[in-house]
């Protein structure tokens, strides 16, 4: 579909418009979106920053110019200046919440010795999932560090949820296999 058959969608039928716009703009919506809240935001916070971009769309459809852009790029900027939002807003709050007390105990208690180790650790991992190729670095990926169920991560990937769970189930006995080689990771 062309933007310009797509701005006239939304003008005749803004629910249809609205689907078919979020059937091909949702997966860059939401990783524009992810890779700014990436380590901060839960995926309710990602998924409701992913609809409100849709909506301010839809609501600016109406003005939208085939000449001064691309729906696509028109769709990067609302998002990226909405997770840009929402990032703000839960770093604010999190400073706010905060106890500088339980700060410094949480701190004082941490050797940069164990610290190190962690991070290491960390890499070493993150490498070991990313060796291992697509699909099983991304299914992995999105079950341990997105938290998605296994038939989202199907539905992502154009997969069954039987296919992902198998792929699933071997990736991580390869991660195992190789962690066991090392001399065990969680010790």
């Amino acid at each position: 579909m062309t933007d310009s058959e797509l701005i006239t969608l939304i003008r005749s039928s803004p629910e249809k418009g609205y689907r078919a716009m979020v059937k091909i703009y949702g997966n860059y919506v939401y990783a524009v979106v992810m890779n700014r809240v990436r380590n901060i935001a839960a995926e309710t916070d990602v998924q409701e920053c992913v609809s409100d971009v849709f909506i301010e769309i839809l609501k600016k459809a109406q003005n939208l110019d085939e000449e001064k852009g691309t729906i696509k790029s028109f769709a990067g900027k609302v998002a990226s200046a909405r997770a840009t939002d929402l990032y703000r807003r839960l770093t604010r709050s999190y400073s706010r919440t905060a106890d500088e007390n339980e700060f410094e105990q949480l701190v004082s208690n941490i050797k940069p010795e164990d610290e190190t180790e962690r991070k290491l650790e960390s890499i070493f991992l993150w490498n070991k999932v990313t060796e291992l190729g697509s699909p099983d670095s991304d299914i992995l990926i999105m079950q341990y560090f997105y938290r998605m169920k296994a038939a989202e991560i199907a539905a992502r990937l154009s997969m069954s949820t039987a296919a992902v769970n198998k792929r699933s189930l071997r990736a991580r006995k390869k991660l195992k296999k190789i962690l066991e080689e090392r001399g065990g990771y969680f010790e």
